[in-house]
C-alpha cells in the first residue's frame, strides 16, 4: 500500500441500494490497516476530477475510485503523466476496465487487493482533448451512454432496458475513418476504439485489445444482425 491514499466515492454508481454499504466499508477498510487516507464522496459529475486533483496537491500517491468506469475514467484524467497510481473498486453497471483486469468486486475482496496488488501501467486513448482508458464509441453504443448517463437508477436492468429501447429507431450514420495512410469510408452502427477488449458486463467489443499493448483497435459494425448482436 502506498504512503498516502484518497478514495473517491460516487454514492450514485451501480446499484445504489449498496452505496451506503461500501462507504462505510471504506472507512473500516481505513481504519483496520490503519492508513493515511480519507473517503470522500463526489457531489456533481465530473467532480472525481476535481476531487483526484485535490488529492495529487495533498500529497497522496494514490487514488482510489469506488464507482463504476465513468467514475474511473475522471479520477483515472487527473493521473495521467504523474506518479500517483490508481486504485480501483468496481461496483459500477458495466465495470469494463475491473473486469477488463480481472479485479475482484467490492464484495469479492477489491479492498484487500489494493494491499497486495502491484502496480500496472496502461495505455491512454485521447478524443477531443479527453483520456479514456476502456473504449469509446460513436454511434449506438455513445447513444446508449447518453441515454444511460441521465437516468437516475443505474445497474445492469436499466442497462439492459436502455439498450433495448435505442435499439428501435436508430439508424446507422456514414462515417470517414482515417489510420495513417488508410481511409475507411463506411456507414456505422458502432463505431468503437477500444484500449480494453469489453465494454462491462463482458460485452466484448474488441477481443484482443489489451490495455498495455501500446495499441488502440477499431471495431466497425457496419449494421446489426442476429449473428453480430449475440457475442456483444
Amino acid at each position: 500500500m502506498h504512503s498516502r491514499a484518497r478514495f473517491i466515492f460516487n454514492p450514485h454508481s451501480g446499484h445504489n441500494a449498496r452505496n451506503p454499504w461500501l462507504l462505510q466499508r471504506a472507512r473500516e477498510f481505513i481504519a483496520e490497516h490503519r492508513l493515511d487516507a480519507t473517503v470522500v464522496p463526489t457531489e456533481h459529475p465530473l467532480h472525481a476530477t476535481e476531487l483526484a486533483r485535490r488529492a495529487l496537491d495533498d500529497g497522496c500517491d494514490l487514488v482510489v475510485a469506488i464507482g463504476g468506469d465513468g467514475t474511473m475514467n475522471e479520477v483515472a484524467t487527473a493521473l495521467v503523466g504523474t506518479p500517483a497510481a490508481l486504485g480501483l473498486i468496481p461496483c459500477g453497471s458495466g465495470n469494463g476496465l475491473g473486469r477488463h483486469l480481472g479485479l475482484p468486486g467490492p464484495g469479492q475482496g477489491a479492498f484487500r487487493a489494493l494491499l497486495a496488488g502491484h502496480i500496472r501501467t496502461i495505455d491512454t486513448g485521447v478524443a477531443d482533448n479527453h483520456p479514456f482508458f476502456n473504449a469509446m464509441g460513436l454511434g449506438f453504443d455513445a447513444e446508449i451512454s447518453a441515454r444511460f448517463n441521465a437516468l437516475t437508477k443505474r445497474g445492469f436492468t436499466a442497462y439492459a432496458r436502455t439498450t433495448w429501447r435505442t435499439l428501435f429507431g436508430y439508424h446507422p450514420a456514414d462515417y470517414t475513418i482515417r489510420c495513417g495512410d488508410q481511409v475507411l469510408r463506411s456507414p456505422g452502427f458502432i463505431v468503437a476504439i477500444a484500449n480494453s477488449d469489453q465494454y462491462g458486463n463482458d460485452c466484448f467489443i474488441a477481443p484482443h485489445a489489451r490495455v498495455d499493448d501500446g495499441l488502440l483497435d477499431l471495431t466497425v459494425i457496419r449494421r446489426l444482425t442476429p449473428f453480430n448482436v449475440l457475442p456483444l
